[in-house]
């Protein structure tokens, strides 16, 4: 447009000096001699694309402007800006050029400037956000709208947003104006949005703008804060079977602040408790935040067995995982009670216990195949073994209340048989004689005293043990109903009966018999005092008075166990 008024002006300016030169004499005139030479005019600012006339007026000596003159016109950058004959300029391109008349041998020149058209263009191409998910919103962002172009530019206004794949409605933007520059304000929203990163375009208008509507490219990156917590995410509480790794290797998650997902966080996997192994005991979160260990092989023990993962200072940072190690399948049987001697004929007490155990000594509690019993070594060759000797295991251990051996020996083994599993030989035992109306052997020390009711009623005591006997002999006291007595006199011999290191043992056994036993002869009747036929100080007479009632007591003890009255 400025261009086109320009041109009118020149046409104007033309015309006048036309006007002015036909107003004098009608006659011949030949062109005057050029003594200067200007373009009009002589700077110009053209749009591209636009057009320009220059006019060449030369000056005669007089001063007199005239035009006709032959000119000729050229353009030093014609990439930007051509020249016809005429002197109409076009431009091209941005940028500035120059374009000279000659005419009658002189030169002139002007000079012309070539602009864009008006256009929109952003200060930064692009304008991204950050944030952790579930966290603040980030800071709000501007760009500034220019115009590279030329010319004033106005009518700016804000177009469309339009969202890339994942999620849409988080970008905010406002102008401020409507005339470049102007700034156009963004703001991003966190809201819902998952961990990941997420594009939008903002487009500006203007109605003269050449490239209207332009766009600027907004991205938001979502993410994860620093690693603040850790939990347990799975494989707690499980079992398997002693020396074998659980079905599901356990695994933590590890989150930030804001309970999100943390990747790339170590986590540290060790046994705690029970034995046992892991594999790939340092691990590192993957993207869901998750690390799990290698295997974790439990013990041989079988119980409770523990294993830890830590990581830094985290919170519930170390989590201990739990699991059950349980028994393998049997292989073995083993005396978990070993046969502890008795008398003839007289049940095993306690229980004789039997248990079929794994290859790492787990008693195997799911076994279930019947385990029985016999004699192994048979001192005389023809003991036999009596009572239950096949019982059905419960929880993998079978009781045998009722064993017993009816021939006296010593070095006594039991063996234990079931199925295919390797059998179990007991250790040694000793079968003694049943002892008659009221016998009873009581071990104090490695001391062996026998208390026995004899057949004509006399209480004896006999100590020592043969050839292990401390003592090393052994002596005997009888006392009679009548008081006489036919044993060793003499005030060594009273102490030998029970022995002064036997006072211990004397005492404990009195202990759980008095109160009620006092005034037993020792044929287990009411009585008076035994009579004593040598001279004795108050220690062992009160010392023979406590034997007479022992041995009534224990008659009485095998009375009530079942032992026969041999009387």
């Amino acid at each position: 447009m400025r261009a086109r008024s320009i041109l009118a002006s020149r046409r104007a300016l033309l015309g006048a000096l036309l006007v002015a030169m036909a107003c004098t004499e009608d006659h011949a005139i030949a062109p005057p001699a050029v003594a200067a030479l200007v373009i009009f005019p002589d700077t110009a600012t053209v749009t591209v694309g636009d057009s320009l006339v220059l006019q060449a007026v030369a000056r005669d000596q007089n001063g007199h402007a005239f035009v006709g003159a032959p000119t000729a016109w050229t353009s030093r950058s014609p990439a930007l800006a051509t020249v016809s004959a005429m002197g109409l300029v076009k431009a091209v391109a941005s940028g500035t050029d120059t374009i000279t008349a000659t005419a009658g041998g002189l030169t002139a020149t002007a000079r012309i400037t070539v602009v864009a058209l008006p256009s929109l263009a952003f200060t930064r191409d692009s304008v991204g956000f950050a944030a952790t998910a579930n966290g603040p919103n980030p800071g709000a962002d501007s760009v500034t709208v220019v115009n590279p172009g030329g010319g004033a530019l106005s009518g700016v206004a804000l177009g469309t947003i339009t969202y890339g794949p994942g999620a849409s409605g988080w970008l905010g933007a406002t102008l401020r104006g409507t005339a470049t520059p102007d700034i156009l304000v963004l703001s991003a929203q966190t809201g819902t949005l998952a961990i990941g990163s997420y594009t939008a375009t903002v487009s500006v208008t203007a109605a003269a703008a050449t490239n209207s509507p332009h766009n600027l490219k907004v991205s938001f990156v979502v993410g994860v804060g620093a690693a603040a917590s850790m939990a347990a995410n799975g494989g707690n509480a499980q079992s398997a079977t002693v020396n074998t790794a659980v079905a599901v290797a356990p695994s933590v998650i590890v989150r930030d602040q804001f309970n999100n997902p943390v990747p790339g966080s170590t986590v540290s996997f060790a046994v705690r408790s029970g034995g046992g192994s892991v594999t790939g005991g340092s691990q590192q979160t993957n993207a869901s935040g998750i690390a799990t260990v290698g295997s974790w092989t439990l013990g041989t023990t079988a119980g409770p067995d523990t294993l830890t993962a830590s990581s830094g200072g985290l919170s519930g940072s170390p989590v201990i995982f739990t699991a059950t190690a349980t028994a393998g399948p049997a292989t073995k049987l083993v005396f978990t009670q070993q046969p502890a001697s008795a008398q003839a004929g007289v049940p095993i007490t306690p229980a004789v216990q039997v248990s079929a155990q794994d290859a790492y000594g787990n008693t195997a509690t799911s076994y279930a195949t019947a385990i029985a019993v016999a004699i192994g070594t048979n001192p005389p060759g023809t003991g036999v073994l009596s009572g239950t000797t096949s019982v059905g295991p419960s929880a993998g251990a079978a009781a045998f209340g009722n064993l017993s051996i009816d021939k006296t020996g010593t070095g006594y083994t039991l063996v234990a048989s079931s199925g295919t599993l390797a059998g179990a030989t007991s250790s040694g035992f000793t079968i003694t004689r049943l002892l008659n109306r009221g016998e009873l052997h009581v071990h104090s020390g490695e001391r062996h005293h026998r208390w026995s009711r004899c057949v004509h009623g006399e209480l004896l005591l006999h100590q020592g043990g043969g050839e292990d006997d401390q003592c090393g002999r052994e002596r005997q006291r009888r006392h009679r109903p009548d008081g006489r007595g036919d044993g060793e006199s003499g005030g060594d011999q009273r102490e030998s009966i029970l022995g002064r290191g036997d006072d211990e043992c004397h005492h404990r056994l009195l202990n759980r018999l008095r109160g009620g036993i006092h005034g037993l002869d020792h044929h287990g009747h009411g009585a008076g005092p035994l009579q004593q036929s040598h001279q004795r100080r108050g220690g062992d007479v009160r010392r023979d008075r406590d034997r007479q009632h022992l041995g009534a007591h224990l008659w009485h003890e095998q009375r009530q166990r079942g032992v026969p009255d041999h009387r």
